[in-house]
């Protein structure tokens, strides 16, 4: 909430905003940011919100199970006036913004975060840690808590992999990549902008950076934003795949040649928006990099 003279900007907040709210309101002292992290972990792996897809993921991080995405809720949360400087306490001027905020949620869910506190409110920080680990072995395998990280990617034969990020998150891509073995992500917007936390260039890259993966832009390979005015039906994409495939990329045999010869390297993605890849270029780029190198198509 901010206030500019007698005007008062109030942060929209989404569902998972609230649960994050609820969390702090229910937690038996004002945790750090470890402790809050791994109580909405829980929250995921532990109750109904396994299966809420507008819920946080989380990835294996330097101390476990981690959420890019929470991270970014919280400076949201404090930009808005709800913490003051690095603690992570509600301001007493908006408790009761809080708690009307959480108490509007449905009451599955305000179950779900006092039975999650309700057990693992009160442990000490290393037992939850343990216990975490113990049950939750894969994030914690890049964890310097544990002595030598280990890779958590499973072993990955090469192939002409794809991916879209329409309708995710930014911890649940890496996820998907993660436990797919995927090294490298080629991504192949020709204009790498995006509103989604994350998914710009520059955010993609760093994010990638920290997370061992190689990134590597190929805008030569993308369509330019002007072709893709007045997509509407199923039909409209197809037609401008076509145009990408016949007039697009013929033009572009380097970028072409480049990116077959990193495919074959290591276990490398294709990375565009699209969640359908019938309606994104990537697909027909895989296809013909597989006619370059025989490498199968699989989109993730």
């Amino acid at each position: 909430m901010l206030s500019f003279g007698c005007i008062i900007v109030v942060m929209p907040l989404f569902r998972r905003h609230k649960i994050l709210l609820g969390v702090l309101l229910q937690a038996p002292h004002n945790p750090t940011r470890m402790e809050l992290m791994k109580w909405l972990f829980l929250l995921k792996k532990e109750t109904f919100l396994s299966s809420d897809s507008t819920f946080y993921d989380f990835i294996p991080y330097k101390f476990g199970p981690f959420s890019f995405t929470v991270y970014r809720d919280l400076e949201e949360l404090a930009r808005f006036g709800y913490f003051e400087g690095k603690e992570i306490r509600i301001q007493p001027s908006l408790l009761s913004d809080a708690y009307r905020n959480f108490q509007s949620l449905p009451e599955v869910f305000q179950t779900a975060v006092k039975s999650i506190l309700t057990q693992y409110g009160r442990l000490s920080l290393s037992r939850l840690i343990h216990s975490i680990y113990d049950r939750y072995p894969w994030f914690a395998s890049r964890s310097k808590l544990k002595g030598k990280p280990t890779p958590p990617n499973k072993s990955c034969v090469p192939a002409a992999f794809t991916s879209g990020y329409e309708g995710t998150s930014i911890d649940s891509f890496f996820r998907k990549l993660m436990k797919e073995g995927i090294e490298r992500i080629i991504d192949v917007r020709n204009n790498p902008v995006s509103r989604k936390y994350g998914f710009s260039k520059v955010a993609l890259a760093k994010l990638s950076e920290e997370l061992d993966f190689e990134y590597i832009h190929f805008p030569d390979l993308g369509i330019p934003p002007s072709n893709r005015r007045s997509l509407v039906t199923f039909e409209d994409y197809q037609n401008l795949m076509t145009h990408y495939e016949t007039s697009i990329l013929p033009r572009v045999p380097e970028a072409r040649s480049q990116a077959a010869l990193l495919l074959q390297d290591r276990p490398s993605v294709l990375v565009c928006f699209e969640s359908d890849q019938r309606c994104c270029h990537r697909s027909r780029l895989a296809s013909a990099l597989s006619a370059d190198t025989g490498l199968k198509v699989i989109h993730l």
